[in-house]
């Protein structure tokens, strides 16, 4: 269980929290001749939640998912299964009194090495009050699904101990915070009253983002515009922002790290390639289960770069330049070259060689099988108890399993 809040200097308030419980079992018996039946099963329930403010409103979600496998060698005969399903509702709530809200289901089972047809259902709706005939269907936060196929399956309840989230976090805050508050002055000021966050900002750990840009020392009204858009580029290259559907959006170095590392995370990249060779199986299996496509990651690149663009249109139309940068300081003209680089750069094409190989993936390679297109393989006639053991690891990594017949 996870559970993490944070409170902003200016009464904003943001909220997360996820739970995951996991269940293996394993059944063996033998006789004189050997082993009779052996059956391996794993089941996985994960829910998860979100909440937060943006500037006129508030917006939220909520998700459920969940896996179960299950594979059985019963003398000569060996039969196994596997199926996944998630569950998602969203929704945006403006002051000016519209929202839009959407949920969505899907399910994917494969059965011996076949993916079988897959399952999925959405809905949406939306209120604008300056429009006639709607009805305002808003679902609250923590509402029973409302889809026909929305998961049923629950975790035992003396198993089920996920976080509960705050009574009051979707309130209008109501109290904002400012520089006398006892209670925050030894966090964010010194004993001069000064803003100590800013004056003294964290260092930054082993190779990881540069130091944060700082506010000019001198009152130029002209100059802390420019500062306060450099301000707005180094959250999108560096930190991560707020971006216009009010939901946190990673920041461009951060997106270009996570696909160059997609050998040792998702493996996004050999389900795009195995997609590519009329075999989608594995990229299906990724996006029902929330991880996205490496095409889509490429998208949502673009589109934080798009918005790297927009700042760099506004602070050349303020009428900031080269005199501005050297005022701030060398970080900033460090951080004007790091986001024309950036302005251009495409996404990576494809993933950095994996650094570290997964030490299950290595165990399977020791016992005979292979990883192709995303799938573990291995060839007919291998014998049934490391055919149980790759299966195991299968189900550990999240990837399907198939026994090749042999050539």
């Amino acid at each position: 269980n996870s559970q993490t809040v944070t409170t902003y200097k200016d009464g904003r308030k943001t909220e997360n929290g996820s739970s995951t419980y996991e269940k293996w079992l394993r059944d063996s018996s033998y006789d004189s001749k050997g082993v009779v039946s052996d059956v391996y099963k794993y089941s996985s329930w994960t829910s998860s939640y979100s909440k937060n403010y943006f500037k006129g409103g508030y917006s939220w979600t909520e998700s459920l998912s969940g896996s179960d496998s299950e594979s059985t060698t019963k003398r000569a005969v060996y039969t196994s299964s596997s199926s996944s399903w998630s569950w998602t509702r969203s929704g945006t709530v403006w002051d000016d009194g519209r929202n839009s809200w959407s949920e969505s289901w899907s399910k994917s089972s494969w059965k011996d090495g076949k993916y079988l047809p897959s399952e999925s259902e959405s809905k949406r709706g939306g209120f604008d009050p300056k429009k006639t005939g709607q009805t305002n269907d808003l679902p609250k936060f923590g509402d029973v699904p409302r889809l026909t196929k929305a998961p049923k399956k629950q975790v035992p309840p003396e198993l089920n101990k996920k976080p509960k989230p705050s009574k009051d976090i979707l309130l209008i805050p109501t109290v904002i915070i400012k520089d006398k508050d006892r209670q925050f002055k030894d966090v964010f000021f010194d004993e001069n009253g000064k803003d100590d966050l800013a004056n003294n900002p964290p260092k930054p750990k082993g190779g990881s983002n540069p130091p944060p840009l700082l506010p000019p020392d001198i009152d130029d009204k002209d100059l802390k515009k420019c500062y306060d858009i450099l301000k707005r580029i180094e959250e999108v290259l560096y930190q991560g922002f707020i971006n216009g559907q009010g939901q946190p959006e990673k920041s461009l170095r951060k997106r270009e790290q996570d696909m160059l590392d997609d050998n040792n995370t998702n493996r996004l990249y050999q389900a795009h390639i195995a997609t590519q060779q009329q075999r989608p199986e594995a990229e299906n299996r990724n996006m029902s289960e929330g991880k996205g496509t490496w095409a889509g990651h490429q998208e949502r690149y673009r589109r934080v770069r798009d918005r790297l663009n927009q700042l760099l249109k506004e602070w050349r139309k303020s009428g900031c330049n080269d005199g501005d940068l050297i005022a701030l300081g060398s970080r900033a003209q460090d951080l004007m070259d790091q986001a024309e680089e950036y302005a251009v750069k495409e996404p990576p094409a494809q993933p950095l060689p994996p650094s570290q190989p997964n030490q299950l993936l290595q165990q399977a390679f020791a016992l005979g099988a292979k990883l192709k297109d995303g799938i573990l393989i291995v060839a007919e006639g291998t014998s049934k108890l490391v055919i149980a053991i790759l299966i195991g690891i299968a189900v550990v990594l999240s990837i399907p399993f198939q026994i090749l017949p042999k050539v």
